[in-house]
């Protein structure tokens, strides 16, 4: 993760008192935390996220390579051709 990112998300500590959050988590640090717990704290996070976070960075970057790639097809697919 970017360190401009981990700055702003900080939690309040003694070393940052006046942290933005009052709780962060790093979905790709924290794998172990099962879904049914991260869905009850973060009811708005689509399961679709969790999973994304999971993947591996190159995985990731694929994945968005190909949606980016396919977005055309995927659009008319859907019937939201602009």
């Amino acid at each position: 993760m970017d360190i401009h990112i981990k700055e702003f998300y900080q939690q309040p500590s003694d070393d940052f008192p006046s942290g933005n959050f009052h709780q962060v988590i790093a979905l790709n640090e924290a794998r172990d935390i099962p879904w049914d717990v991260i869905s009850r704290q973060v009811p708005k996070l689509k399961k679709g996220g969790d999973e994304l976070a999971h993947l591996t960075a190159q995985d990731r970057i694929e994945f968005t390579r190909f949606l980016v790639g396919n977005s055309t097809v995927l659009s008319s697919s859907s019937g939201v051709c602009g």
